[in-house]
């Protein structure tokens, strides 16, 4: 994305511009709050980055998991958490487990030890119960998570 380039390289004016053209689907114009936010960030405006992200309608899954990855990069682990977990609650069967494995990593960080297991366990319900998936290379790798989170 053009945007992210020109925010890299701080030509922030010229990211802001690209964010304000971007065509974004039905749907999916909370992303040009999200990608205002990530511009804030870039240019060490931390809390006007959090105003972004705290104005942002937080009524749907993929707002809420995008909202909580921001939020997770700032150190706002609590937010992110909740978040996160939101994502999750929102979503409707097949979910996107993409926040259940945000949650799972972050609790890991965080050295929350059965938390993180039981974010691994629900990825492992989910996969079973939403795309009927329970002896794939895939779980045998949550399998393995959780296992190593046990013996740590």
């Amino acid at each position: 994305m053009i945007a992210k380039t020109m925010m890299h390289i701080r030509h922030f004016g010229n990211a802001e511009q690209y964010i304000n053209l971007m065509q974004l689907e039905d749907g999916r114009e909370y992303l040009r709050q999200v990608y205002l936010g990530d511009l804030e960030l870039a240019r060490g405006n931390l809390n006007k980055a959090k105003d972004v992200c705290n104005a942002i309608s937080q009524d749907d899954s993929n707002v809420q998991y995008e909202i909580g990855e921001r939020f997770n990069r700032i150190n706002e682990y609590d937010q992110a958490i909740t978040c996160f977990k939101h994502s999750f609650d929102m979503a409707t069967p097949p979910r996107y487990l993409d926040a259940v494995y945000s949650l799972a990593f972050l609790y890991t960080k965080l050295g929350r030890k059965a938390e993180a297991i039981e974010a691994w366990e629900l990825i492992l319900n989910t996969l079973a119960s939403d795309f009927h998936d329970s002896d794939s290379e895939s779980v045998e790798w949550e399998r393995r998570e959780i296992r190593k989170l046990q013996e740590s």
